[in-house]
């Protein structure tokens, strides 16, 4: 559904990212890069941050990494509801609102360069 995703510049220093790298047993440059991409595979598959019959194992086939499901629900990235997966905070972090708004800025700070230079 969306061609990108927002992330946080302190993501790799996050508590959460020391969760998941310490319960994954990996660094967390790998962990910023499993979660971007289980992030990106969700804005495609979903409007709401909501992926309906799909259990945590799941998004270890998604990442092709065992354990990711587990670890992202342990640090809170995750959220079971029924025999379907959230993620909490999406519209928060990839709601339509929040994506206008990035644009509007980029769009004004590209303005402003321009602005500048001329």
């Amino acid at each position: 559904m969306t061609s990108w995703i927002p992330i946080r510049r302190n993501l790799y220093d996050s508590p959460k990212t020391f969760l998941v790298a310490r319960q994954l047993k990996v660094d967390r440059f790998t962990v910023v890069g499993m979660v971007v991409y289980v992030w990106s595979w969700v804005g495609e598959h979903s409007i709401d941050g909501h992926i309906p019959d799909l259990e945590v194992d799941g998004l270890d086939e998604i990442v092709g990494i065992d354990g990711i499901g587990d670890a992202m629900l342990r640090a809170g990235w995750l959220q079971i509801s029924g025999g379907d997966l959230l993620f909490p905070e999406w519209d928060q972090w990839n709601g339509q609102c929040t994506k206008k708004r990035l644009l509007d800025a980029r769009r004004k700070q590209r303005k402003r360069k321009q602005e500048s230079t001329a």
